[in-house]
């Protein structure tokens, strides 16, 4: 009743009828922490809607005290520790309420206290996401934990760089980037720790095998109830299916509690939180020469970190609301249609946009005098950022002509990573493969087993030729037409160094995890020629490389908290240390063309995104006007590592056996002659 009092604007009878509930539950035996806990927000709802902020501040505090029963509080803004928190979730939400209290009471006020409590608050509320998140075994569960949770990272970020603009005072900017940080990628740092704890721990490989299977299986068995759900099953038919992935988690479970007991160090090496370091971070910048602008942005802001090996700033960006609108505009450009019928309207109203993005995103940090003098610039998006490529933003310029553009890649090497952290964790190159590249080229012209499925896949002319063109630098294998088989890349792909897949994409955006790669239609006689976006998260890939030309290979839905689903972000969970991917439907001959050009490149000892850079620039400038358009050559993107390639080795091999050879010629001559 007093909510409805509430929602009516009658505050006093609201508080009356409020009173009057608060001693019937005084007279109860005994309450529930979090009842009690909701009825004095309830009361800090009516002081705040009353205009008594600073009432409802210290009313909201005593409920969140309710939620730790044996914290004794010694300041009066005190909050307890995440780690005496009953009742975790309700504590959380109702902290991000907090939050609001103190910025509107901030601004009722002269100094910054209250911007500190807030950031304190939000800082307090991000380590109990961090505990709330170990205690998550699924990635689902993680994922949501994540996007409910997004409102509090952006209050953390923006109260520290308030606190920055203000102070001047470096701690809030390294804070304000920490926090950025924490909110990007999780379930691939979450994913990074497991493996590194699973493998460090000494736990044989014989039980790492057997998780991965159950992980497999709990996989397939959840897409098996969601496709008997949406098909309409009978009940019996999904309570059995219910029930066996139930005692599939359980196992799951129990397997992990045993590793627990018997391998102590798994569980630390698991849940452990590298944080944030700047000095190694700008020492690795210092010695590769690079520059990084790290990303975060709320409704009205952009926030951009910049640091270097000697410095590190930061700037703020009005958008106007118009970030996500001015993207999506950019990528409606950025289609075959668009690009093959671009009118001179069409081309201005496209660098109109680009030249937006560029002064929101880029200027702030060229006016400062930097990333022009960096060997390459890093860049670590957020949110509808990881669907825009920066290669594309140029400056106003007053000709239409694609040709003309100071696009950014002109200036610098490009490339992206989830996050920092991942970034420096994954620095490491892996052991020497197999086999150092593996090429699937599919082809779609041949009869299918499944003709209903597959008849919409047109032919790609110039993807074989793509893949032949890399075995010309690498000694390795390829597989085209009927030999791409999905069964083929599974046998393949935990043994090589570089993985290139040239062959359509499906999209489903729908159902995300559905989105699948398609092998040659009818070829395969064990697996049914679609890899879905489910099976490659399951599969351990640990490929130094991975190149997807195909279509839309870095684009799906985006997920608060961790980026964009996509294929990509698929084989970045599996292991892979870096990868190529198209933000858009490729064109196939100039994607096969560019992508050559790399491998030309990287033969020559250049690192991945000084290869991929010099491919795009000597297409851009050997094209005309019509192929010149961003549509052509801007949507392959690299992320991840980009040092130089182990899989290029066999012309270097080949030199040096002739350089040896040549060298024991001479000494038997040399022998020959003292003789004589």
């Amino acid at each position: 009743v007093a909510q409805i009092y509430l929602e009516m604007g009658r505050y006093d009878e609201a508080l009356e009828v409020h009173r009057r509930a608060v001693e019937k539950l005084e007279n109860r035996a005994y309450v529930p922490p979090d009842k009690r806990t909701e009825m004095l927000w309830l009361l800090a709802s009516i002081y705040d809607a009353r205009g008594d902020t600073e009432l409802a501040v210290r009313t909201a505090i005593d409920g969140l005290r309710g939620l730790a029963p044996d914290f004794n509080a010694t300041a009066p803004y005190q909050l307890p520790d995440p780690g005496q928190v009953i009742e975790r979730k309700l504590f959380l939400d109702l902290s991000d309420q907090l939050i609001y209290l103190y910025e509107k009471r901030a601004k009722e006020e002269t100094g910054l206290e209250y911007y500190k409590y807030a950031l304190e608050t939000a800082e307090n509320s991000i380590r109990l996401i961090g505990l709330l998140r170990t205690s998550y075994h699924s990635d689902d569960a993680r994922r949501m934990l994540q996007e409910s949770s997004s409102d509090i990272y952006k209050a953390a970020v923006r109260n520290a760089f308030y606190l920055y603009e203000k102070l001047g005072d470096p701690q809030y900017l390294e804070k304000a980037f920490e926090f950025s940080e924490a909110s990007k990628a999780n379930i691939l740092k979450q994913v990074l720790n497991e493996g590194l704890a699973l493998r460090s721990a000494g736990i044989p490989e014989a039980t790492l095998d057997s998780l991965d299977q159950m992980k497999i299986r709990i996989s397939n068995t959840e897409n098996t109830l969601n496709d008997e759900l949406i098909n309409g099953s009978p009940e019996r038919v999904i309570d059995s299916v219910s029930a066996h992935l139930f005692t599939e988690k359980e196992n799951y479970q129990a397997l992990l509690r045993e590793l627990q007991r018997d391998y102590p160090d798994y569980y630390t090496l698991r849940f452990s939180s590298s944080g944030i370091n700047i000095p190694p971070l700008q020492e690795k910048l210092k010695n590769i020469g690079s520059s990084m602008v790290s990303y975060f942005y709320d409704s009205r802001y952009i926030y951009i970190f910049y640091l270097n090996g000697d410095s590190q700033h930061g700037y703020k960006s009005d958008h106007r609301g118009q970030l996500s609108e001015n993207i999506e505009k950019l990528r409606s450009f950025l289609t075959p249609e668009a690009a093959l019928k671009a009118s001179e309207e069409d081309l201005a109203a496209m660098a109109e946009v680009s030249s937006q993005l560029y002064t929101d995103l880029i200027d702030p940090v060229i006016a400062d005098g930097h990333i022009l003098d960096a060997r390459s610039l890093i860049v670590v998006p957020h949110g509808v950022l990881y669907y825009l490529s920066f290669d594309l933003l140029h400056p106003p310029s007053s000709s239409n002509d694609p040709r003309d553009k100071e696009y950014l890649i002109r200036k610098v090497p490009i490339y992206y990573i989830p996050s920092y952290d991942l970034w420096i964790r994954r620095a490491v190159k892996p052991e020497n493969f197999q086999n150092p590249f593996t090429g699937f080229a599919p082809s779609y012209d041949m009869p299918s087993a499944d003709p209903g499925n597959r008849s919409g896949y047109s032919q790609l002319n110039w993807n074989i030729q793509e893949v032949e063109s890399a075995q010309e630098f690498f000694d390795g294998l390829s597989f085209s037409g009927g030999a791409a088989t999905e069964q083929v890349f599974r046998d393949h792909a935990q043994s090589s160094g570089i993985l290139h897949l040239a062959m359509h994409t499906e999209i489903n955006d729908r159902e995300p995890m559905r989105t699948r790669l398609v092998f040659t239609p009818g070829a395969d006689t064990v697996e049914d020629g679609f890899l879905n976006l489910y099976e490659v998260y399951n599969l351990r890939i640990l490929a130094e490389t991975v190149i997807m030309s195909a279509c839309n290979t870095g684009y799906g839905r985006l997920s608060e908290g961790e980026g964009v689903l996509s294929l990509a972000h698929a084989f970045s969970y599996a292991g892979c240390r870096s990868l190529i991917m198209n933000l858009w439907l490729a064109d196939d001959q100039s994607s096969s063309r560019i992508i050559s050009s790399f491998y030309d490149h990287l033969n020559k000892g250049e690192n991945k995104d000084v290869a991929l850079r010099a491919a795009k620039l000597e297409y851009l400038n050997s094209v005309d006007r019509l192929r010149a358009h961003p549509y052509f050559w801007a949507g392959l993107v690299l992320q991840g590592q980009t040092d130089k390639t182990s899989g290029n080795t066999a012309p270097w091999i080949l030199m040096l056996a002739i350089a040896i050879l040549i060298a024991i010629g001479f000494w038997r001559y040399n022998k020959a002659v003292l003789k004589l």
